[in-house]
């Protein structure tokens, strides 16, 4: 097995990050401010990107759902977050348009995403890296059905 140097690569990871309740429809850079400094020195920062960012589409009935504005994309951006991960439970609180919403404003934002998709192609498709000469796969996957 051959080692591969990746000294000096950095990759900071965040577990769940949700904009629901009173932050939901108020962006601002305040709730990361505390971290940007850590962000800032990484090559990967990504989040796992708990809720849909979106103002259009219906809930899904019957179940606890979590929704952020789509500006929430730029300020994650400008925080340092580079990648999320759209793989888990809320993504689709919002149906097709709230994911739709989500990946145009993350896009837009320069931000980078993987785990979900509009298609099943993009949804499984690994994101990839390049460092020096070493190509790094991220792939993100959730089993939940709404």
């Amino acid at each position: 097995m051959r080692k591969h140097d990746l000294s000096g690569f950095r990759v900071v990871a965040i577990g769940d990050v949700s904009f629901e309740g009173g932050l939901a429809d108020r962006p601002n850079i305040r709730p990361f401010s505390e971290v940007m400094h850590l962000f800032k020195s990484a090559d990967i920062v990504i989040a796992n990107l708990e809720n849909p960012l979106t103002i259009d589409g219906d809930r899904v009935a019957g179940k606890c759902t979590l929704r952020g504005h789509p500006q929430w994309a730029g300020i994650m951006k400008d925080a340092g977050i580079n990648v999320v991960s759209l793989a888990n439970n809320h993504m689709m609180d919002y149906g097709r348009i709230g994911l739709e919403n989500t990946i145009r404003s993350l896009e837009l934002a320069g931000i980078r995403h993987v785990g979900a998709g509009l298609d099943i192609e993009k949804a499984c498709a690994p994101l990839f890296f390049e460092y020096g000469d070493k190509r790094i796969a991220l792939i993100a996957r959730t089993s939940v059905i709404v």
